[in-house]
């Protein structure tokens, strides 16, 4: 454990020649800070000037009164100092430059002492040496922990601000005040993507559960803010499904925000995206991004990002309308014979490969051919001729979506 500390002594020739120039010391402290630390030169006039100058001298201060006592800073020492520390976090001055700034200080601060120190001084300049390390032993430790918990109140507060923005978008409601509650500027247009986490609850059901969504919410938006660069985009996400709202001229390209949304959370990210559109056109891109993503999820399609050029001709068939009704009624006799769907099903799957066909329904060749004739004698259709096999998969298609009973897409941000 460290030594003990002995009461610095300062009416000590040393001591007394930094007193009297203590005003200067702290304005040089904040100086030479300014100087290092790039951040710090691009403040204001009036927080790089009197305030900086007068935290600094106030550090100080402290410091010197805690080494004449010959004890190391309590809580009550470092009130100030964790003041200034919550302030830089407010300010979204990043920790490593409010460490690197104050370290820097307490460097030109040493530097005076050497400077002033004669042969003479050893002992007194041994007792500085032993008291500074100490002080910042303690105040880098105080600095931090206030940091982070000012840091994240106030990006926990930014955060819901700006799913409240998303959310107001995406319903078309006027989103000026909630863009500046959220201090967050907005561009002139959005692409849209919708995305679903495969393999976890919709609602997490117990703690794990709960504290999982909590960390992929977590993941989320560290990734969106860090690696991508959060300006200008949005995120509204639960943990298992939610909406991301991408600049136009994003230089980030949606499949690889996916991706790596996807290997942060190691489990499978289905998304859609619609294109840009303007901010008074967000809900409809909303609404296209919601189909695109039922689309891929009704015909089973992988994990991955899709576009509307992906299923243009899934879409087109699938869309309401007289055409849609009659092809859904081409399968209409097929409903009361679910293992001739199933055998159609498989069918439109492999197509000519009838071994392959037959193999994945656990069923003779024979069998097999035996069902496909009872198909075009039930429906008027011929799964093995081109032209009924087109009109059979259309009508497959545009009955998937309608009757997969988990089609709708669950995307749409809860509050």
């Amino acid at each position: 454990m460290p030594l003990p500390l002995t009461p610095l002594r300062m009416d000590s020739p040393l001591l007394r020649r930094l007193v009297g120039q203590l005003a200067g010391l702290a304005q040089d402290a904040v100086s030479g800070a300014v100087a290092e630390v790039g951040v710090y030169r691009q403040l204001s006039a009036e927080l790089a000037g009197p305030e900086l100058n007068a935290t600094a001298l106030s550090h100080l201060l402290t410091f010197l009164a805690v080494a004449e006592q010959g004890r190391e800073a309590g809580p009550g020492d470092l009130a100030a100092i964790m003041v200034s520390a919550g302030r830089r976090a407010e300010e979204r001055i990043p920790l490593s430059d409010v460490l690197d700034a104050y370290l820097t200080g307490a460097r030109v601060v040493w530097q005076a002492v050497i400077a002033a120190a004669g042969p003479q001084d050893r002992a007194d300049v041994d007792s500085f040496v032993a008291h500074l390390l100490a002080f910042l032993h303690r105040t880098t430790v105080a600095i931090t922990a206030t940091y982070v918990r000012v840091h994240a109140t106030v990006s926990s507060v930014e955060r819901d601000a700006r799913h409240a923005l998303c959310t107001a978008l995406l319903a078309g409601q006027d989103a000026g005040n909630l863009a500046a509650q959220a201090e967050f500027a907005l561009v002139r247009s959005y692409s849209v993507v919708t995305l679903t986490v495969a393999g976890v609850p919709s609602r997490p059901g117990n703690t794990g559960e709960l504290a999982s969504a909590r960390r992929r919410v977590r993941q989320a938006h560290d990734l969106v803010e860090r690696r991508h660069g959060g300006e200008h985009r949005l995120v509204a996400f639960d943990g298992h499904s939610g909406v991301l709202l991408l600049p136009a001229a994003d230089s980030v390209s949606p499949e690889a925000l996916v991706r790596d949304l996807a290997a942060a959370f190691a489990l499978p990210v289905t998304a859609a995206l619609a294109p840009a559109a303007e901010v008074e056109a967000i809900p409809a891109a909303f609404e296209l991004a919601r189909e695109i993503y039922e689309l891929a999820r009704a015909l089973d399609r992988p994990a991955g990002l899709y576009r509307l050029s992906d299923l243009m001709v899934e879409y087109q068939i699938t869309r309401p309308g007289p055409a849609r009704d009659a092809l859904e009624a081409v399968l209409g006799p097929l409903r009361e014979h679910p293992h001739l769907l199933e055998t159609l099903r498989v069918n439109m799957r492999y197509g000519l490969d009838r071994q392959a066909a037959a193999k994945a329904l656990g069923l003779h060749a024979n069998t097999y051919s035996y069902r496909l004739r009872r198909i075009a004698e039930v429906t008027g259709l011929d799964a093995t001729d081109a032209a009924d096999a087109r009109v059979l998969a259309s009508a497959m298609l545009a009955s998937s979506t309608r009757r997969n009973p988990q089609g709708r897409n669950t995307a749409e941000p809860r509050s």
